[in-house]
């Protein structure tokens, strides 16, 4: 038996749960939302590459970024949203 006055765990504060939430953590999209967010912007006529990553910029607010495979699951699924609404008001336009 370890003496109190050794024992490391004796009176030490609780452990706390991550703080972070896993699905704002950059890189964590997934392979369906890269899909389906690339299908969105083909049926948009968004094909160039840089029109893309300019309008993520725009829709999520955000100053940078340099690839789709940088955004949180939490980006990607806002991004996704987005994208659907304005497929469905360029559907909606006569």
């Amino acid at each position: 038996m370890t003496e109190p006055e050794q024992d490391v765990w004796q009176d030490q504060p609780a452990g706390l749960l991550p703080q972070d939430d896993p699905e704002d953590k950059p890189g964590s999209i997934t392979r369906q939302q890269r899909n389906a967010m690339h299908a969105k912007f083909t049926e948009l006529g968004v094909t160039d590459r840089a029109e893309r990553l300019t309008l993520t910029r725009r829709l999520l607010d955000m100053d940078e970024i340099a690839t789709s495979n940088d955004l949180s699951y939490s980006q990607a699924a806002r991004l996704l949203q987005s994208l659907q609404e304005l497929t469905a008001v360029r559907e909606r336009r006569p």
